[in-house]
């Protein structure tokens, strides 16, 4: 599976670069050139964003235990959904290594109290995650894994 999803991402990440560069000309008598898609400065930091996200996610691969990353349940790269079982209230997370965290993009570690309590469970199962404010009790209302993002067919990601 780690091979195709670094070809995937690289794929992507080429695509988006290219998008960045897109310009096409407009007329003949303008000379001017126009952008293709939404105003280039909202659009231009939304690609952005993505890059450095995929960037960040490519370049976690490289040391990553394969036992980390599973197509149907949380792990390396997942995205996922929290919903707190006393507030209602849900928080979103995306799970990487220590070494590639980025605290502004809604990340958590591996290795921390939420990444710990998630790794390896699926839509729907139920979580305690030890806090400084005490323990806090989880659903699992979403999950979004690497190889799904990237669109890594199920097959390729079961081991052989």
């Amino acid at each position: 599976m780690l091979p195709e999803l670094r070809e995937r991402l690289g794929s992507e990440l080429e695509r988006l670069a290219r998008e960045v560069t897109l310009a096409v000309p407009a007329d003949a008598a303008g000379g001017v050139e126009v952008r293709v898609g939404p105003p280039a400065g909202e659009r231009e930091r939304e690609i952005q964003g993505r890059v450095r996200r995929l960037g960040q996610l490519v370049a976690g691969l490289a040391g990553l235990d394969p036992g980390t990353l599973w197509y149907d349940r949380a792990g390396f790269g997942s995205s996922v959904v929290l919903q707190d079982l006393d507030t209602r209230e849900r928080v979103s997370y995306t799970l990487v290594t220590e070494e590639m965290i980025d605290l502004d993009e809604d990340q958590v570690t591996l290795a921390s109290p939420v990444g710990q309590a998630v790794l390896g469970r699926r839509a729907g199962d139920r979580v305690v995650v030890a806090t400084p404010q005490g323990k806090r009790r989880f659903r699992i209302a979403a999950v979004e894994t690497l190889p799904q993002a990237a669109g890594v067919p199920e097959a390729a990601a079961s081991p052989p």
